[in-house]
């Protein structure tokens, strides 16, 4: 039984792979970095001082998209293309605020998001 739910369980990583699609989470901003570009973010919501620990402990990255305020009530405001980004650096500003410095990795397409409990975004995406 244990061979056989381990076969199961790399038909679903290989599935995974193969069609390219993983879920992430999301930090929607009015501008974006893209691929080998480096910008420095200021971290103050709990959503993304949850998802800035979540990415420090996997040692993971997250998706950066475009967000648009004044799009239409009940439209996506959230951009189909985004970055993925992994942290470089950390530092506590002096307002008390986390920075946080984030470089470019590669492009995403957004297919599919979801809103967790306390707002923070994941996102089923396809790498570019």
């Amino acid at each position: 039984v244990i061979g056989e739910f381990a076969n199961l369980v790399d038909t679903k990583n290989t599935r995974k792979q193969e069609f390219g699609m993983e879920e992430i989470m999301l930090f929607p901003l009015s501008s974006i970095v893209l691929p080998e570009g480096k910008m420095k973010l200021r971290i103050f919501e709990p959503r993304y001082k949850r998802m800035v620990a979540e990415c420090s402990k996997a040692n993971s990255g997250f998706g950066m998209c475009l967000f648009d305020s004044k799009i239409k009530p009940n439209a996506n405001p959230l951009s189909e293309f985004g970055t993925w980004v992994k942290i470089v650096d950390f530092e506590s500003l002096s307002d008390g605020l986390l920075g946080i410095t984030v470089v470019g990795i590669k492009r995403f397409a957004i297919h599919k998001v979801r809103v967790e409990y306390d707002g923070l975004r994941r996102a089923k995406v396809e790498w570019q």
